[in-house]
């Protein structure tokens, strides 16, 4: 009986450290999360016909790594803006991508590509309400 017994302990014994490998070499293989950065940006503008009256916009960018050295940033803004005595009112849309180079932590380089879409408005005229 006991040499059964000393060979249920040894399977067993067996088993706890094929699991334990297991489970500790998929541990260091798997691959590590990436947490995308949200960050948001307000700007305030003043046009140099509208006295003391400021404008806000508003924009958001998601930026995560996508290599260790290499990260991508998508970004969207808004901005509403009235010209020419509140005759026009111009309407911004701006879409912009960037990739950053990260050769250390501190430095950085980078670049990128937008499309700004603006719409003009003519809200007292009712033949060209808008134009973009």
């Amino acid at each position: 009986m006991r040499s059964m017994s000393n060979m249920r302990v040894v399977a067993t014994t067996y088993r706890f450290l094929a699991a334990a490998l297991l489970t500790g070499g998929l541990a260091l293989v798997a691959p590590h999360a990436q947490a995308a950065e949200v960050i948001p940006s307000m700007g305030m503008t003043r046009t140099p016909e509208s006295g003391d009256e400021t404008r806000i916009s508003y924009g958001v960018a998601v930026r995560s790594n996508i290599a260790p050295m290499l990260a991508a940033e998508i970004g969207i803004g808004y901005r509403k803006d009235l010209l020419f005595s509140g005759t026009v009112e111009s309407t911004q849309w701006p879409v912009t991508a960037s990739l950053w180079a990260k050769p250390m932590p501190m430095m950085y380089v980078g670049g990128g590509a937008g499309w700004y879409n603006t719409t003009l408005h003519y809200p007292n005229t009712p033949l060209l309400a808008s134009a973009t």
